[in-house]
């Protein structure tokens, strides 16, 4: 096996490398839809379309390298890319990346690892093909403590076990949904716009803290666990489970790309009010009396129509995954602000950054303050994601007495959600639009969405 293999840029039909970059970004917006806590690790991988062969995919960890031909070629192209995508990506979770120095030269210790990933996803329910059955019946007779690094000391003294993996590892490699490993760790990249080091154990191991937290403190533990893992994949949010400690600056550039001003004449309600300045004519009062003795004159009173609005709740999420939403955000944000200060009739506006945890909250209660808001904004928290929090302090807000007008929520619509309606219109503005990554049946009907 060769070791350290370099890549180019791919220089052939620029249609074919679309057409093959829109079937791969499909197959992983599938799997950012089914797995939610893989969308932080998905997104670490960049896209590049390469002239030399590769099977589906490799990678070098910072990378997801396919060649458009071979990709456009493929027979049942959706499933076989997803094994293949999901199989790197397991590397990473599993903290292979990071001992590729370790592991180099010892096609053993290559081929535990690839028998830990694929035993990984056929109990994700990734791997029931009946020409793989046999791989898989056979990785199931090995316990769980004999994954990993067990397996591969074992086997080490074992030949009839070593000619086992082997034979277990040649039949995966007829579908070649495994990748080589010869770019792990790339010193470097042959192609100008493609260099840049491969090295990308920090990245992974963060990845691995917000999903797995104290487990990833004993690589040997998460290892030997799987169905450890695999419950934390199925049942995790979009950054895991806990919330960051992150900031991000954001730069607004531009005006917001939505006018908001329907929205806020349907949520608005018309009052006719009296103005203080008809109450009473003083001139017409006194020439009344004047004339008639004991007989003022008054006008008719002119009624005024005036829209204003109670409390309105904005929330951004600020999860690991809108990470690269959140200066569309803020200048969304901005401009919802700007429509609300012109109507001049808001009694309050709350907002609210929001990962699985309430990260920042203002109050604001004049159209000055609204007005005030720079285009430069500090967000807090990119850990996982729930929008509960958010729900849960808008219902504070209704204990104080407030009434609730609406709720704005920024976000990529992927989290969870009160399983109750409230009692006030939600709308979510997602960066996409219909039929994106991020839209589905994960929202709730009570929910409208507004596609930007």
């Amino acid at each position: 096996m060769a070791y350290r293999k370099e890549f180019s840029a791919y220089k052939g039909d620029p249609g074919k490398r679309r057409k093959a970059e829109q079937a791969v970004k499909r197959v992983l917006g599938r799997i950012k839809r089914k797995y939610h806590s893989l969308i932080s690790a998905v997104g670490r991988l960049e896209l590049k379309a390469v002239q030399e062969e590769v099977r589906i995919f490799d990678t070098d960890g910072k990378h997801l390298f396919f060649q458009p031909e071979k990709i456009l070629k493929l027979r049942e192209p959706e499933k076989k890319m997803g094994i293949a995508a999901l199989h790197i990506i397991m590397h990473g979770i599993l903290g292979h990346f990071e001992n590729v120095d370790l592991y180099k030269k010892r096609r053993l210790n290559w081929d535990v690892m690839d028998l830990t990933v694929t035993r990984l996803l056929y109990m994700m329910g990734e791997m029931a093909w009946d020409d793989l059955n046999i791989v898989c019946m056979s990785l199931l007779e090995l316990s769980e403590s004999e994954l990993g690094s067990s397996l591969y000391y074992k086997a080490e003294k074992d030949k009839a076990l070593q000619r086992k993996i082997r034979r277990l590892i040649t039949m995966l490699e007829v579908p070649g949904v495994l990748d080589d490993h010869a770019a792990w760790a790339l010193p470097s990249l042959k192609n100008g716009e493609m260099e840049g080091e491969g090295s990308p154990g920090d990245d992974w191991k963060e990845i691995r803290m917000v999903l797995f937290g104290s487990l990833c403190k004993d690589e040997k533990g998460l290892l030997k666990n799987p169905s450890r893992v695999v419950d934390l994949l199925s049942g995790g949010s979009c950054y895991g489970n806990s919330a960051g400690n992150g900031e991000k600056d954001v730069e607004a550039e531009g005006k917001a790309i939505r006018s908001y001003r329907d929205l806020i004449d349907e949520l608005s309600s018309s009052r006719e009010t009296v103005r203080e300045e008809d109450i009473l004519d003083p001139i017409l009062y006194t020439y009344g009396l004047e004339l008639y003795g004991d007989v003022p004159l008054v006008e008719p009173v002119e009624l005024a129509e005036h829209k204003s609005m109670n409390s309105v709740v904005v929330a951004v999420d600020t999860s690991g995954s809108c990470t690269n939403e959140l200066d569309r955000f803020w200048e969304e944000t901005l401009g919802f602000y700007r429509e609300i200060a012109s109507d001049g009739g808001m009694k309050k506006l709350h907002f609210l950054e929001c990962d699985t945890g309430i990260q920042f909250e203002k109050c604001y209660e004049s159209a000055e303050e609204l007005l005030s808001e720079e285009m430069h904004h500090g967000f807090h928290g990119l850990g996982g994601t729930s929008f509960e929090p958010v729900f849960e302090k808008a219902q504070e807000y209704i204990k104080e007495g407030e009434i609730i007008d609406c709720m704005i929520y920024f976000s990529d619509g992927w989290g969870f959600f009160p399983k109750e309606k409230p009692e006030y219109p939600v709308y979510f503005v997602l960066p996409h639009e219909e039929g994106g990554f991020f839209t589905g049946n994960t929202i709730p009907e009570w929910v409208e969405v507004i596609n930007l």
